[in-house]
């Protein structure tokens, strides 16, 4: 008997949405006013599964019983037994696992936030980069070898930067210098809301589009998060998958802000 199924509730559902979900069915299935003779029985299960579902500590426990897995690890593993023979386990102490599957689920409201955030910070990446491009026409007034640290010291990759006439600065790869010296005309194309470089074309049309930015060769770290919130959001429900979702997609939130705002950095 799946009490979450009775409240018609999912794994994760919040505490006020368990007891929306009772009073709702309560009033509908409650003998008074339900005249159906199976209403008594359906009423009955559904203050029960209340009573679980509705106390934090016996809904964890009633969660770790039903985890995947936990039943034949319990039925095989045999207790071990202590060197006192006169000792006797606590009833009432939880076990480590008990514990930390607790602590879980208190905190996955959190951790979907985070999940939360990050597809938003994916969207807005989307709209950035799909909106209609900035287009610039400078002039390139210094070309030179950037070594891949910044002035925090911090090893990034080693490229061309070029300055333009407006001041601002470009890195590009090692084997594009060739197409862009001191003196000569070109296009810069950034996005519509960061302004971050998407791509920079010189005089006869010779366009480098692979710079070093968040769309460029850091465009793996905004689809690992578009990845990770995805399945934390709409395939994986389960109060561990979702938790650990969470923490690591803030990470990798942090990574994301990181490369969006390198090309400051140089």
């Amino acid at each position: 008997m799946d009490f979450y199924q009775i409240l018609g509730v999912s794994q994760t559902a919040h505490i006020a949405d368990i007891k929306r979900a009772y009073r709702r069915l309560a009033i509908l299935y409650h003998p008074d006013k339900n005249p159906d003779p199976n209403a008594v029985e359906v009423f009955k299960k559904i203050n029960e599964a209340y009573h679980v579902l509705g106390d934090a500590s016996s809904r964890a426990a009633y969660d770790l019983r039903n985890a995947e897995g936990w039943a034949n690890v319990l039925q095989q593993t045999p207790p071990a037994r202590h060197r006192d023979p006169r000792y006797r386990p606590d009833p009432k102490r939880k076990s480590q696992g008990q514990e930390m599957y607790e602590m879980m689920a208190g905190y996955v409201r959190y951790a979907k936030y985070i999940l939360q955030v990050g597809f938003l910070f994916c969207m807005i990446l989307v709209a950035d980069y799909g909106l209609p491009s900035r287009e610039y026409k400078e002039t390139v007034t210094q070309a030179y070898f950037h070594r891949g640290h910044s002035r925090r010291g911090e090893t990034y990759r080693d490229g061309i930067m070029l300055r333009t006439s407006s001041g601002k600065e470009v890195l590009i790869n090692l084997t594009e210098a060739h197409a862009f010296q001191p003196g000569d005309s070109l296009i810069r194309k950034t996005t519509a809301l960061f302004h971050i470089p998407v791509k920079i074309m010189n005089r006869k049309g010779y366009a480098v589009r692979t710079l070093v930015t968040i769309y460029g060769y850091y465009v793996f770290a905004p689809l690992i998060l578009l990845v990770l919130t995805t399945l934390g959001l709409f395939y994986m429900k389960g109060v561990v998958q979702q938790f650990n979702l969470g923490v690591v997609t803030a990470f990798v939130i942090i990574l994301n802000l990181f490369f969006l705002f390198i090309h400051t950095l140089w």
